[in-house]
């Protein structure tokens, strides 16, 4: 039987699978007001967003950008029950580049304050966009009442709902939605070269039926509040 039919356990696998990586990353990491890490650590909510974030180059690549950059940063962060309401599979099947793309997509290369983000002109480009721009791009609109923001991306809108840090040259947002790019996850999504990897299914099947108590003690939140 497939191990992986349930959100709550990818909410479980993706947490045991990233977590094998991430103390390896944020050793690297200088602790200073600029580390991303840090803010989002300090939220507590946020743990698969960090764990993903650990995969990839990305967190070593912001601090850089945010040393040597004029423009900042703004980033998007996925609370841990936006991960859990993904249908299973949706990021396990990844390649590394489209993961990847998919981290870089929450990531744009400039710093926006909220009210910015109530008047930008869209579409935005992102970190995943590349110089050329187009591609992997957001578009951004105000809610109804007028008082909130949803970043749109063709497949699913995601709302503000934290400022998480507000400061330039970083800001930092919680949303209520993984933003999946209409290049990964539309009716006509970019080929993928190779198949993903992943961990063998014994492994799978071994965290998805004990893991859970794990999740429990380490107080992360499969549910929303």
């Amino acid at each position: 039987m497939a191990a992986s039919t349930s959100p709550l356990h990818l909410t479980i696998f993706l947490f045991f699978f990233f977590s094998m990586k991430i103390q390896s990353h944020l050793h690297q990491l200088d602790s200073n007001p600029l580390n991303l890490t840090e803010t989002l650590t300090k939220n507590g909510e946020f743990i698969i967003f960090i764990n993903l974030l650990a995969t990839t180059p990305v967190p070593s690549q912001i601090q850089k950008q945010l040393t040597i950059s004029p423009l900042g940063l703004t980033v998007f962060a996925p609370s841990d029950p936006a991960f859990s309401d993904l249908e299973p599979d949706t990021i396990l099947n990844l390649t590394a580049q489209r993961l990847n793309e998919l981290v870089r997509y929450h990531i744009l290369p400039r710093f926006y304050n909220l009210n910015d983000l109530f008047s930008v002109k869209n579409p935005i480009r992102t970190q995943a966009s590349g110089q050329e721009g187009g591609a992997f791009s957001l578009n951004f609109t105000v809610t109804d009442d007028g008082e909130r923001v949803k970043a749109l991306t063709g497949v699913v809108g995601a709302e503000i709902k934290k400022v998480l840090r507000q400061e330039f040259p970083l800001a930092v947002y919680g949303i209520d939605e993984v933003l999946l790019p209409a290049e990964l996850f539309g009716e006509e999504p970019l080929i993928m070269e190779a198949p993903a990897q992943r961990l063998p299914e014994e492994i799978l099947l071994e965290l998805v039926e004990h893991g859970a108590d794990y999740l429990t003690a380490a107080n992360i939140g499969c549910k929303n509040n």
